[in-house]
């Protein structure tokens, strides 16, 4: 389904620089345990504490990697569609059943906010209440949309809504977008590469003292 030559050579480039990192992080490992008989843990454990900066900079990149195939996906297969149901109607929407259970008006101190409720199910498993709402600040006037929101790891589900009529019928935009949740993997892998190379080498050189010492 890939149909822009952009994204294609995203996730080209992204297999060659997450097979590249994954093979330098593995081979040091592999040597230590045919060359000593080491476990998979301590090889691996062995390898960053030799190389702790070049170790965590290819964990850096593979965060890299996730982020811009999180990036290209969430933008490529992006999908929104804007559907108006009746109170108890429900609708298939891009895979997701979406039943309307109706509206309410709150009123609080800053805002007053018209709130839709819909019962969101994929494929027969329930997904919850989603609960859009269209907010109107006092303070400002200003008229603000929250959507609601489903998140996966495969996509996630974005209701909006737009309005809310006075014959119990109520409109929406569903917003689908995969691999959003990738990107947060990818931000922590970079937080943890870059930890691993600027962890002091004192502390490491202790523990590393430790676990041999454990292991013999």
């Amino acid at each position: 389904g890939v149909r822009s030559p952009w994204v294609a050579g995203t996730f080209a480039f992204a297999t060659f620089a997450a097979w590249a990192s994954l093979r330098e992080i593995w081979s040091p490992a592999r040597v230590r345990m045919a060359a000593r008989g080491e476990s998979l843990g301590l090889a691996l454990f062995s390898a960053i504490r030799r190389s702790r900066r070049r170790f965590g900079g290819h964990v850096v990149h593979l965060g890299v990697v996730i982020l811009a195939v999180a990036v290209a996906s969430a933008a490529h297969w992006r999908q929104d569609v804007d559907v108006t149901l009746t109170k108890g109607e429900a609708t298939e929407v891009m895979g997701y059943s979406l039943t309307y259970l109706g509206a309410e008006t709150q009123d609080q101190p800053h805002r007053i906010s018209q709130v839709g409720r819909f019962a969101a199910s994929r494929r027969g498993t329930e997904l919850g209440i989603l609960e859009p709402r269209f907010n109107r600040y006092k303070a400002r006037g200003d008229e603000i949309p929250s959507p609601a929101v489903h998140s996966g790891p495969r996509e996630d589900l974005y209701l909006s809504l737009l309005r809310v009529d006075e014959d119990d019928t109520a409109s929406l935009r569903v917003v689908v977008q995969p691999l959003v949740a990738w990107l947060w993997l990818g931000g922590l892998m970079m937080v943890l590469g870059s930890a691993i190379a600027a962890f002091p080498e004192g502390l490491l050189r202790r523990f590393g003292a430790r676990t041999s010492e454990r292991a013999a």
